[in-house]
């Protein structure tokens, strides 16, 4: 029998407030990006995230961004405090997936050791003006 010690989850559509609209977080066009604000990245855990979109043509890519202090803006872009992280030989390992449909998506990850984390959504390809986030759940366990 596993015991599930401790678990938390966030609603990413919170965080991502600055882009709801009535219906969803608009991540639309090509490059339509859109930043969830920053969350202190808890030790010893392990991480899920969880997203669905809607929309007529949906290409988003979900990049996890990580920094060792908060954001100077909460949903913006921050290129001097965050970055997709690299393992030791530049490959990114913060690249989680690349949505082109409308189910819902429960993706792993193992972030690397820093003090805060969010998400970066990026419309690609052909992703569609009216393409919303529509789901969004970071969740982790710790001691498993």
């Amino acid at each position: 029998m596993v015991v599930i010690k401790a678990t938390q989850e966030n609603d990413l559509a919170l965080l991502l407030a600055a882009h709801r609209t009535a219906s969803g977080i608009a991540v639309a066009g090509v490059p339509g990006t859109a930043w969830s604000n920053s969350i202190p990245l808890p030790r010893q855990a392990s991480f899920g995230i969880e997203l669905q979109f809607s929309g007529s043509v949906i290409d988003v890519l979900i990049d996890v961004e990580q920094g060792n202090r908060e954001p100077t803006t909460e949903g913006a872009i921050d290129a001097t405090n965050f970055a997709v992280p690299e393992n030791s030989s530049g490959s990114s390992v913060g690249r989680v997936a690349n949505i082109t449909n409308n189910s819902v998506h429960i993706i792993n990850f193992a972030p690397v050791v820093s003090g805060f984390l969010r998400l970066k959504l990026t419309g690609q390809g052909l992703n569609n003006a009216d393409v919303k986030l529509t789901r969004a759940r970071f969740v982790y366990v710790k001691g498993q």
